[in-house]
């Protein structure tokens, strides 16, 4: 890709614009400067490109990656979205993005059973060479973090810029991935000083959402954005698996999933307790015996490493 068709992409990219169907049409024909004039004018189309010529050559000095469509780093899953991204920044592991991926959701306010199932689940992909997808968040999302990281890596989708940390106690793993001391890549549609926003955690959430071919929806209601997530995923052809759990008081957002289709792991490792030794009932009673805080979001110390013999067979 030349120098200003890379240019308009990050222009349209920090316009705001999406593609859509209306766009569809001149996006396709990669005529990026007629849709910047079109949708903001002469003069706001220049200052777009300036703005976007001072960013491809700032970005690469702080070890920023500008992904743009065309790219080989720009994940062939995105294009599946009615509204890709023109272009995605990235700080980490870029490695990640070329590997097989699972993407793992739930609420912030899991139950003790739900933060092992997100643990536990995490770590077994993780152990069998996937990566695991989450959105930074509170509860669910860093519990698979932390489960993944030290494994086969992890990728955090922000709905911020990277001049920021959102939430705080993950400041950790923002760290390992801007000093890319860690096996972790954040990916953000945003510029740098972008903060975090209501409206931002939902356009998030597509890009989870599309990522992977497979997502695990652990717990959460049918308001939440682990929900919304799950909804987007299952629009988009992706097989979905949920946690039907009664120690989850909280989790009413599976039952629309159930009925379009979605898989129960519970019901799933109950029924395969050969094949997988730390099956649902024990890690029930595990949890239930063992409702032990071990710090970083993670309550008990169950160990399992047998893979699951499905959907990416």
């Amino acid at each position: 890709m030349n120098y200003a068709k890379r240019r308009e992409l990050v222009a349209l990219q920090i316009s705001g614009l999406l593609p859509g169907l209306k766009n569809a049409k001149l996006v396709e024909a990669e005529e990026y400067g007629t849709l910047l004039i079109a949708k903001w004018g002469t003069q706001k189309t220049r200052e777009l490109l300036n703005t976007a010529e001072n960013l491809m050559g700032e970005y690469p000095r702080q070890n920023i990656s500008i992904i743009c469509r065309g790219d080989n780093n720009y994940p062939e899953e995105l294009l599946h979205l009615p509204d890709p991204p023109f272009c995605i920044f990235a700080k980490g592991n870029l490695n990640l993005l070329h590997k097989k991926k699972i993407s793992i959701v739930g609420t912030r306010k899991p139950s003790r059973i739900g933060l092992e199932y997100a643990r536990q689940v995490a770590k077994i992909f993780s152990d069998q060479s996937f990566i695991v997808v989450s959105g930074m968040a509170r509860g669910i999302d860093t519990a698979a973090h932390r489960a993944s990281i030290e494994a086969s890596g992890t990728i955090g989708v922000i709905a911020h810029g990277f001049s920021h940390i959102y939430p705080l106690q993950n400041g950790d793993l923002f760290q390992a991935a801007f000093h890319e001391t860690g096996n972790i890549l954040l990916l953000s549609e945003y510029i740098r000083s972008v903060p975090p926003a209501r409206w931002s955690f939902p356009r998030r959430n597509r890009i989870i959402a599309a990522l992977s071919n497979n997502l695990i929806f652990v717990e959460g209601n049918a308001k939440s954005g682990a929900k919304q997530t799950a909804q987007i995923a299952l629009d988009l052809g992706r097989d979905i698996y949920i946690f039907d759990d009664p120690l989850m008081t909280d989790n009413d957002g599976i039952k629309s999933l159930l009925e379009d289709g979605a898989v129960n792991l519970a019901e799933y490792w109950e029924k395969n307790s050969t094949s997988i030794p730390q099956n649902l009932a024990e890690l029930r009673k595990f949890v239930r015996k063992n409702p032990v805080y071990l710090g970083n979001g993670v309550y008990s110390t169950v160990q399992c490493q047998t893979q699951l013999p499905f959907f990416w067979e």
